[in-house]
């Protein structure tokens, strides 16, 4: 990776997909010239691989879960919600830091590869 050519996430660390570790996140960089001298130094250390995951395994899993249904090709649906429903998922997601139309998404998901049931 060349300097200026990438930002990494903080999660990960830089590696250019090598062994067990995984660039989970790249944005382009214009020009290099547009960084200060902090952000310089960031992308740097980055470069030099020295950040490293301070995620456990099971939210590394999570993430992963959620770049994998991201990249999935999307239909769009309307649903219709009570409106308590819909605060209470809206509440959960807040709770698991991600977007409701996400959580709901995963839910439906995991229904329809049966790992999720629904208890009458």
């Amino acid at each position: 990776m060349s300097y200026g050519a990438s930002v990494v996430c903080h999660h990960w660390k830089a590696c250019n997909g090598q062994g067990n570790k995984k660039v989970f996140w790249r944005q382009k960089v214009k020009k290099a010239t547009c960084l200060d001298k902090d952000e310089m130094e960031l992308a740097k250390s980055l470069e030099n691989e020295e950040w490293v995951s301070d995620l456990t395994e099971k939210e590394r899993k999570q993430y992963e879960d959620f770049a994998h249904y991201s990249l999935n090709k999307q239909k769009r649906i309307n649903i219709r919600l009570s409106e308590r429903d819909l605060k209470k998922i809206r509440a959960k997601a807040i709770e698991e830091g991600i977007p409701y139309q996400s959580l709901i998404s995963m839910l439906i998901h995991k229904y329809s590869e049966g790992k999720v049931s629904i208890n009458r």
